[in-house]
């Protein structure tokens, strides 16, 4: 956790804009990292933004400065996730999606956020759908940058298709591990060649270019809207850029290389 504090910490420096970043305690004891840039506009709806799957603050990092630019930000380690509380969750997907996005109306309610512009990206579009179905006098825009989603389990019995059996033998080893594991152990090894490759310091697009690949981010994922994004984008080698708009949402979608 202290490596984690330190790289973030690193990371934080190079907002341009006013930030906030603390702790925000939970009435169950649960606490979750919370950094809020542009605290002073307070004339506009708040943009409060959920990362996605493995994920935390440091990944919107070259984001933050522009959409904060007329709001206030808000963007947080879900539970489970970068430095926030890990509490133990439900086993089943119900018990498990409930404890999200009652962590994040308790988030709100103790932030004193009347209503916001929510902003989800892979898990966290999905966790804030379920969030928006559950609370909708909460949200004023739903914003979704390649969000997850799940089929329904099929109810008649006859739809249900076992599992083979090679399958059943790999999910009850690989169900005892976390997938991140490979990321943890990835990390240092990473880090180690970095200090390598330059002892003194490091340059800040190949810090942020180590920081998206180091983190995972997937090649098909999308990001953010606002024009002046493309800018950041251009730091990363796609064929082309598009921005769509759906209900007045605009949103990127960046296209590899065939």
């Amino acid at each position: 956790m202290s490596q984690l504090k330190n790289v973030e910490a690193r990371i934080l420096q190079c907002l341009q804009n006013k930030f906030l970043a603390r702790y925000v305690s939970l009435p169950n004891q649960n606490k979750i990292w919370t950094v809020t840039v542009s605290p002073e506009q307070k004339d506009r709806t708040p943009l409060v933004m959920v990362h996605g799957f493995g994920g935390g603050v440091g990944l919107w990092i070259l984001n933050m400065d522009s959409l904060s630019a007329r709001r206030t930000l808000h963007t947080f380690d879900l539970l489970g996730f970068g430095r926030s509380s890990r509490p133990a969750f439900p086993r089943d997907p119900e018990g498990a999606e409930d404890e999200f996005v009652t962590s994040i109306e308790t988030w709100r309610e103790t932030m004193g956020i009347p209503s916001m512009i929510l902003l989800g990206h892979s898990l966290g579009g999905f966790l804030a759908t379920s969030y928006s179905i559950k609370y909708p006098d909460r949200v004023k825009h739903l914003i979704l940058v390649d969000p997850w989603g799940f089929p329904l389990r099929p109810t008649n019995p006859s739809e249900i298709r076992a599992p083979p059996t090679w399958v059943k033998a790999v999910a009850s080893v690989l169900g005892r591990s976390n997938p991140l594991a490979v990321l943890r152990v990835a990390g240092p090894w990473e880090r180690r060649k970095r200090e390598i490759r330059d002892q003194k310091s490091i340059s800040r697009p190949h810090f942020y270019s180590l920081l998206l690949h180091g983190l995972a981010w997937c090649s098909d994922s999308g990001r953010t809207s606002n024009a002046s994004l493309q800018t950041s984008l251009k730091m990363i080698p796609y064929q082309s850029i598009s921005i769509t708009a759906t209900h007045r949402i605009p949103v990127v979608r960046r296209h590899s290389k065939p």
